[in-house]
């Protein structure tokens, strides 16, 4: 594998593009601090010049890219953009097990991509002794469980607020398609504002319902992380929570550092 001296993380979504630059050292803490990172619209890079400050922050050395993706045409598009674009660089498709996490479900090879960096990036966070509840708001949310030995367990996933308010839109005639805002008035004085309330308050009452549940099955001590979206809920949560906005690109560049060090290894 072919690389310069920077390593990026890209976090393929269903409505967005996360992206971290990481410089190739030695991990300085427990997961690795990107040089810049960012989250895109697919718009935002579609349109003309969309790549341009992305293509300035890498300048004219070889990048190595790690891609972990939940969207097969997004992930084809990306990866023949850089390829037009950046014909040096190199591509790597980050599978689960590029991702040092043991996964304890039926068909482990089913589990998102996303949900996996997410855990095992919780897992360099989490007490050794206590069990995780990652909890991640994107087009979807998911709530997966990482238990004390640090397996993932598997989850929940539901539709993300903007999601439901358009799947509201959709299949019905008169409601109108609603912008979710944080923490809307619990009583909606029109369409718009009941609509608001009802997606945000009733996607954070099964966040609230699904964690009690977890806890009190797979152990009451077990630590809640937030990411994405749901960082917006950390107050309304119990107890302690820890909010890393990007555990997914995290989990991604853990990998990325793991296979790039056993390249330097095969190569000295």
């Amino acid at each position: 594998m072919t690389t310069g001296s920077l390593f990026i993380a890209v976090d393929v979504g269903n409505s967005s593009l996360g992206i971290g630059c990481y410089r190739l050292e030695p991990l300085a803490g427990v997961l690795p601090e990107p040089v810049w990172q960012n989250r895109f619209l697919y718009a935002q890079l579609e349109s003309p010049g969309g790549w341009e400050d992305i293509a300035s922050r890498l300048g004219e050395a070889p990048a190595a890219w790690f891609v972990a993706s939940v969207n097969r045409p997004r992930a084809a598009w990306l990866t023949e953009t850089i390829r037009q674009a950046r014909p040096a660089d190199t591509i790597h498709l980050v599978r689960s097990e590029d991702l040092g996490i043991q996964v304890s479900v039926p068909e482990p090879q089913k589990v998102g991509i996303d949900r996996l960096a997410a855990a095992a990036a919780v897992n360099q966070l989490r007490s050794a002794e206590r069990p995780a509840i990652v909890i991640d708001s994107g087009s979807a949310v998911t709530i997966d469980l990482v238990n004390a030995d640090g397996c993932f367990c598997g989850g929940a996933i539901f539709p993300g607020h903007r999601m439901a308010a358009s799947s509201l839109a959709r299949q019905t005639d008169l409601l109108p398609e609603v912008k979710i805002p944080p923490s809307p008035p619990v009583l909606g004085e029109s369409t718009g504002q009941a609509i608001a309330s009802g997606v945000y308050w009733g996607t954070l009452g099964a966040v609230l319902e699904i964690v009690r549940r977890l806890r009190a099955q797979y152990g009451a001590d077990a630590e809640l992380f937030l990411t994405g979206g749901g960082i917006a809920w950390r107050d309304e949560l119990p107890g302690e929570v820890t909010c890393r906005p990007n555990l997914v690109l995290a989990g991604i560049a853990l990998a990325a550092d793991h296979l790039l060090g056993q390249t330097r290894r095969d190569d000295g």
